[in-house]
């Protein structure tokens, strides 16, 4: 199945990309698509994904639903986000994260 994968911040730093798209095997899990991506883009992009705890740092949205879980199921043709956790701020008057 194909998906389609944007990086934002540090993600976007690390793959070079702001976004592709990925092949999966059919019911793939979130778990599955971060090993691709590991592999794709080593050990940075581990670091930037789990803490020392083996837990997921940044914010991942798929289809627009936010999602720490590694065993989420992922269907063909999703979108997920990785963005970089961070608070406070102030988000510039016409940015869409989720352009139609």
């Amino acid at each position: 199945m194909r998906i389609k994968v944007k990086y934002l911040s540090r993600a976007n730093d690390i793959t070079k990309k702001h976004y592709e798209e990925v092949d999966l095997p059919d019911n793939s899990t979130l778990k599955d698509l971060a090993n691709i991506l590991i592999e794709r883009y080593g050990k940075d992009f581990k670091d930037y994904l789990y803490d020392d705890s083996e837990r997921l740092v940044p914010l991942i949205f798929i289809n627009k639903k936010s999602v720490n879980d590694l065993n989420y199921p992922i269907k063909e043709g999703s979108e997920i986000v990785f963005m970089a956790a961070i608070g406070g701020g102030k988000i510039k008057e016409g940015f869409k994260l989720f352009p139609p």
